[in-house]
């Protein structure tokens, strides 16, 4: 059967993640300071930016090994040539993985996965669903 494959990312299908990490050491390192900032409340924003195949990918698979020991949520989001009119579907994307949406349920079945995924970040659904 066809369907979306269970990688979340190009890096993730393309490279074998024991790929050794060579040479961004002071990259890493800056990456865990403002990590460490983040967790003690003080709001950051770090992009990584570079000409293709120069590590980007690889440095953000390094600092999520390196964070498996905390506890932290991590959301990836990849833009598509195939979606360019589409300025959000890396955010639904996400949802439909997050609530389990399969292309044969039912549009109840799919507000209730959707508002399942909801309940767990909100004790009142009234909050977050009109």
């Amino acid at each position: 059967m066809l369907g979306p494959s269970g990688v979340d990312s190009r890096f993730e299908a393309l490279r074998a993640p024991t790929t050794p990490l060579i040479g961004r050491d002071e990259e890493l390192e800056l990456l865990l300071r403002r990590w460490r900032q983040t967790a003690n409340g003080e709001g950051r924003v770090v992009l990584l930016s570079g000409e293709p195949g120069i590590g980007k990918s690889r440095l953000t698979v390094a600092l999520q090994e390196r964070l498996q020991a905390e506890a932290h949520s991590y959301l990836s989001h990849f833009c598509s040539p195939h979606h360019q009119d589409s300025a959000l579907y890396p955010i639904v994307s996400q949802l439909q993985r997050a609530a389990g949406l399969r292309r044969d349920d039912t549009d109840r079945q799919r507000l209730d996965k959707l508002e399942a995924v909801l309940a767990q970040s909100t004790n009142d659904l009234r909050d977050a669903v009109p």
